[in-house]
């Protein structure tokens, strides 16, 4: 059993597993033993394992690794059944019982690395604390809560690796809480199912390219799909295809998309394209013809993922030992 909400000493504020993996790979943290326990008296120490592995696989996922002792009576011992520890262990396998986890499409202030900074911790030496303590409901609370494609792609893939992504469940907005596996729709070589007019994670091998030298990046999966309304009617097939502009990668804070577009173009030009949106019909019409398109617009930089080809091997189920 893992603790799902740390302290870090870098930001200054509690956050997940998944959000410290991020924040890693973004150039915005840079210790994974910078955390601690998240009650505001506890001194115990805590890891974030695996959040300096370059790539995530089902076997490979980033997790908190809290070392006692903690001080008497700490609400995340976890070697204590009533700890904060275990209602707060999401996906554990007793189930989830704090309810669905939530996709935020849009970070608080606090979130941001170009306000927020980074916490002055002297070298060698102890941080300098001035966290506040969770209670066990904004503990329930915050560890719930994912703020990126990237972060839902860790929950989902340790949901998968125990077997439990199609019973836990997330929600966006308004929507009703749907499963792990129904949220991400693969598009693969021969997919028969339509893929529909909805808000989901789109991901499959992808082809980048710039729509100029040192322009805007499109990206195209590189399997076609048919698009369907909510009665199922037919409206059209290609490859759905999205576009991120360059000057939105380069003025975010967060650096990991622009070197992973930068090194998909260097190399094969393919990656593996996970992105959060609502698939478009659009056509053009020219003297050769009426061509047919599907789009997905992008709603911010949070809202998309690559990965190296190789990913898509990491994540086969089959790899998982089930012992």
């Amino acid at each position: 059993m893992h603790l799902e909400v740390a302290f870090n000493e870098e930001l200054q504020r509690p956050i997940t597993a998944e959000e410290a993996y991020d924040l890693f790979w973004d150039g915005v943290l840079s210790d994974k033993r910078a955390f601690s326990c998240p009650d505001e008296q506890c001194t115990a120490r805590v890891t974030c394992a695996n959040m300096d592995k370059p790539e995530q696989s089902l076997g490979v996922q980033p997790h908190f690794r809290l070392y006692p002792p903690h001080r008497p009576d700490c609400p995340y011992d976890v070697a204590k059944p009533s700890s904060v520890a275990s209602s707060a262990n999401v996906g554990s396998d007793q189930g989830n019982t704090v309810g669905p986890d939530v996709f935020v499409l849009h970070r608080p202030p606090s979130h941001d690395v170009r306000l927020a900074g980074i916490a002055d911790v002297p070298p060698g030496g102890a941080p300098r604390r001035h966290k506040q303590g969770l209670s066990r409901a904004e503990a329930a609370t915050t560890s719930r809560q994912l703020f990126s494609v990237s972060s839902v792609i860790s929950r989902w893939l340790k949901y998968r690796k125990a077997d439990v992504d199609t019973t836990q469940t997330l929600t966006v907005g308004a929507e009703t809480a749907i499963p792990f596996n129904a949220f991400f729709e693969c598009i693969y070589p021969k997919r028969k199912a339509p893929i529909g007019q909805k808000p989901r994670i789109y991901w499959g091998k992808a082809q980048v390219s710039e729509l100029k030298p040192g322009g805007d990046y499109l990206l195209a999966f590189k399997s076609p799909a048919r698009l369907a309304d909510e009665e199922q009617n037919l409206l059209g097939e290609a490859k759905p295809s999205f576009f991120i502009r360059r000057d939105l990668v380069e003025g975010h804070p967060r650096k990991r998309i622009g070197a992973r577009l930068e090194q998909a173009l260097k190399e094969s030009g393919e990656c593996i394209a996970f992105i959060y949106g609502t698939p478009t019909l659009r056509t053009q019409t020219k003297d050769q013809g009426t061509r047919t398109f599907i789009n997905i617009e992008l709603g911010g930089i949070d809202m998309v993922c690559l990965h190296p080809p190789s990913f898509f091997e990491a994540i086969k189920r089959d790899k998982v030992s089930r012992t």
